[in-house]
């Protein structure tokens, strides 16, 4: 009877080792998502500040430099046409534009020192 009751237990310690491995390999698997959805969580909080800040400076900043850019072509045409200018009427429209791209300058430079 001895016999028997050795091959009678021996499936029942197989069993309870094979249970507890696969409680042992979902408890793994389980604090693995776990850990991965953390390191998920804290890349997009990196990836929302990267994001918050191109869009609140780093853009505008490169808009506004756009049109600065812009301004200064429109500042040598204008230079230009002053330097062709051939009696005072035309002079005087020439400053007269000179002066408003001159004008609009400063706010243009403040628009891309502050990224507007």
């Amino acid at each position: 009877m001895n016999s028997s009751t050795v091959h009678s237990t021996v499936p029942e310690a197989a069993s309870a080792s094979i249970a507890l491995r696969l409680r042992l390999a979902f408890g793994a698997v389980a604090a693995t998502t776990l850990v991965a959805s953390v390191a998920a969580i804290l890349a997009f909080s990196s990836v929302t500040g990267t994001f918050n800040t191109v869009s609140t400076h780093s853009f505008p900043a490169t808009v506004a430099a756009a049109h600065l850019r812009v301004n200064s072509q429109e500042l040598t045409t204008a230079l230009a046409a002053l330097a062709e200018a051939e009696n005072p009427t035309a002079k005087r429209a020439a400053h007269e534009r000179l002066d408003a791209i001159l004008a609009a300058l400063p706010q243009q430079i403040g628009n891309v020192s502050e990224g507007r």
